[in-house]
């Protein structure tokens, strides 16, 4: 048995094959590579064997090959200016943003794949009569997990 690692599309290996030497009849399980997870995002698996119900487990048939298609990670950029509450000298309150951000409403503002830089501008503009008290960068990983860190 042979367990590929492609570019998704190609034929071009990011990782040496590996080969198996389990049976015929075997059972087998495989598994998308670690390191190759920690840079890129899996996008699918084919198993080539006889019958081709197999899949990335089952029973070793001749010539077994399972191959997984990966693609670079990629990380969505996206800006917001949060708003606050004010209150006017009749004691109203309101919700007042105070200035823009370049991106803000855009969904995402840029996509910059792993390793490289951003190539948008960001740009925050307080409106007149207001500054800008802080800027916090939020990260979300793989698992979903935020990491926030407050500037200024």
């Amino acid at each position: 048995m042979t367990v590929h690692h492609y570019l998704e599309g190609t034929e071009d290996k990011l990782e040496v094959d590996e080969v198996s030497s389990l049976y015929k009849d075997s059972e087998y399980t495989t598994l998308p590579s670690s390191e190759l997870l920690k840079r890129y995002t899996l996008v699918s698996s084919a198993t080539r064997v006889s019958p081709e119900s197999a899949g990335t487990s089952g029973k070793i048939q001749t010539n077994t090959e399972v191959s997984y298609y990966y693609k670079l990670k990629e990380y969505k950029i996206t800006t917001e200016v949060k708003e606050h509450d004010e209150t006017d000298m009749g004691g109203n309150i309101s919700k007042v943003k105070g200035g823009s951000i370049s991106g803000e409403g855009m969904s995402p503002y840029e996509t910059v794949i792993i390793n490289q830089n951003s190539s948008k501008d960001i740009t925050m503009t307080a409106d007149e009569g207001y500054q800008v008290k802080s800027i916090t960068i939020q990260s979300i990983d793989d698992n979903g997990n935020v990491t926030e860190e407050s500037m200024i």
